[in-house]
Formats: structure tokens, sequence, C-alpha cells
């Protein structure tokens, strides 16, 4: 009987097991250390499971399928990756402490090593010349083209396509050829992932940008009435652009990463700004474009004005509204709510709010 209740009780675990994905993990260095994993809901990232290094850095973290193949990331310390799930896999990374974000690998899982092998080329055009740079590298966008085109219905394609670069988009919905990729992953999702909730937002941005190229009416902020941004602040809180800009004051609309490099010089300039015309009536509305949901609140606590995310998935109309093709860009909108200006140097922008105030 105790054999019988003993050969159960393995049968029930083994079940167990196979109905959760795994990740089987060692981190060279490391020992009693934690390591998150985080899944992503509309953009906004948020912890799923987390484990402690062993004393030889290895950890194990399972757990049960979304129910659709999606994409998962690794947190440890300051250091992200990125890895997708189909189903029930199990994946193995090999990483070292010390050189963590350039020194990983996984195995066991095609699709996991394609998404690792199209952050390493992005590390590697970043290390030749500069996160900008790399954004509109040619030969990286021809590369990254040709995985795409190689399986558009993959995790890693629709991946590459959302892949930012210090808050810039490696393929932009508003360049034509860059457009053709994104329709081209958009059908194949539509042919093959129906149910997938990418889908309805990878058509949505395919078939609207579509429009505005073959009408010709690309929208300029600058040329357009005020268009409504609702989003949430790092608390949680609803906050509405157009109410802001309905009290009188005059509102600086600024889109940014926290991730940038240059990002703690430019809140630099805007706390000055803020600073000299905030008893004058002047409210900052500032969208952050990170995939980093930790990073985007750790700055967000500690300024002064209005700080929102912009979801990575579903959040790409806001951009299109504003004609938002580089980071930061930056608007003035007057007491009367209307945008009146787009402010390319950060270095004019008090002279430029001087003007309206």
């Amino acid at each position: 009987m105790r054999k019988s209740i003993i050969l159960i009780l393995a049968a029930v675990a083994l079940a167990s097991c196979a109905d959760k994905w795994q990740l089987n993990g060692k981190i060279d260095g490391s020992a009693d250390e934690t390591v998150i994993v985080q899944n992503s809901n509309n953009g906004m990232w948020w912890i799923l499971d987390s484990a402690k290094t062993d004393s030889e850095g290895r950890f194990t973290i399972s757990h049960a399928p979304a129910g659709h193949p999606d994409i998962y990331r690794l947190v440890y310390g300051t250091n992200v990756v990125y890895f997708p799930i189909d189903s029930v896999e199990t994946i193995t990374l090999n990483a070292s402490k010390a050189n963590f974000a350039n020194d990983y690998a996984f195995s066991g899982s095609p699709d996991a090593e394609a998404m690792m092998e199209v952050d390493r080329k992005i590390y590697a055009a970043v290390a030749k010349s500069s996160a900008a740079e790399a954004a509109v590298d040619s030969l990286l966008k021809r590369d990254l083209s040709q995985t795409i085109v190689a399986n558009p219905a993959s995790l890693t394609a629709y991946y590459i396509i959302t892949r930012q670069i210090s808050g810039n988009q490696i393929f932009r919905s508003d360049n034509r050829r860059d457009l053709s990729i994104i329709g081209a992953v958009a059908n194949a999702f539509s042919e093959q992932r129906s149910n997938d909730p990418r889908t309805k937002y990878l058509t949505e941005l395919y078939l609207s940008n579509k429009k505005a190229m073959s009408t010709g009416k690309v929208v300029y902020a600058d040329e357009s009435p005020l268009i409504e941004i609702n989003l949430r602040d790092e608390n949680g809180k609803e906050q509405s652009l157009k109410d802001l800009a309905s009290k009188g004051n005059v509102v600086v609309l600024n889109f940014t990463t926290y991730e940038a490099e240059e990002s703690p010089i430019f809140n630099i300039e805007l706390n000055k700004a803020y600073e000299r015309f905030h008893p004058q009536g002047l409210e900052i509305y500032q969208v952050a474009v990170d995939v980093d949901d930790y990073t985007w609140r750790q700055s967000a606590v500690n300024l002064p004005w209005i700080t929102v995310r912009n979801p990575q998935a579903g959040g790409a109309q806001n951009l299109l509204n504003y004609n938002v093709q580089a980071i930061p860009t930056t608007f003035i909108i007057n007491r009367k709510g209307e945008l009146v200006k787009r402010v390319d140097d950060i270095k004019n922008l008090q002279a430029e709010i001087a003007k309206v105030m």
C-alpha cells in the first residue's frame, strides 16, 4: 500500500510539472540573490514569480502557461533579459554575475534562442555607435527584417517590431518601408494567431498608419487640436491631459524615456522651467514610453509634475496622434487649451513658455 501511495504521489507531481513551463538558471558568481520573472499586461510589467539563487547560483522558476504564447522577462539586479514561452517547455539560462547583460545564453527553446540573438545584434550595434544611431542602423534593420520575414507569425517577429532602443523604435509605423514589415507581421498574426491578444493591436497599428499614408493626411501636432491622453500615473490614478489643459494653465506635454542616458539632464532642464513658471500656472504632463515599469516608477516618484506611462501594447495611437518620431518630443499648450508650439531644443523651452504665460 505504501509503495502505491508513493507511486501515486510521484505521478501527481510529474503531472503538475508537465502542466507548467520551467526556467532553470545558473548565474556564476551569484549566491542567495533574488531573480524575478515578470509578465506584461497591456504593456505594464508585473511580478509573476521570484526565486533565490543557491550557493552555486542556481535557481528554478515554474508557472502555469498564460493560455497563449507570451513574452516574459527575467530581472536580476538592474539587468533585464526577455524570453518567450509557447506552452509548457523548459528553458535553461546560463549567465555570469560580472557581465550578465552581455554574457547570458538561453537554450532548450528555439524561440528563446532566436530572441536572444536579436538582442545580441542590437547590443552590438549600440556598442559600435550609440543608442540613437543604432535605432536607424540600416544594416541592423536589414538583418532584423530577414529574421521577421523568415517567420512573421513568431513572438520574435512581434518582439522586433515593438523593440525600442532608448525610447526610439527600430521599426517605425510612420515609415513606409517599416510599415510594410509591420503589415507582414500583422497579417501573419491575423491568419495564424487570431486569438492572440496582440493581433488586434498589430492590425490597428498597421491599418491606421496605412490609411494616413494613403490619404496623405499625416497629422502634425503643431497644426492639430489637442487630442486626449488619459493614462495612469505611478500611483495608478488616471490623469487626463484635456482636464489639465482646461483649467487655464500653460501645459508642457513631453514624451520621454527614463531609460535613456540623457534623461536626467533633460529632466533637469524641465525642472528649471517648472520651478520658474509653476507659480504662474505652468504644469507638466510627461508621458514615458519606457518598457521597464520598475525604472519608470523609480524615476517618476521623485518628480514634482504629472508623470504617466504609455503602454507598449495599445499605446501606439498616442504617439501617432502627436506624430512622435523621436524621443524626447515636447509641446506647449496655451491657457486656452490649444497646442501652439513644438519645442525641438530643450534649451529654448523657457523662452517659448514665457511667450504664452
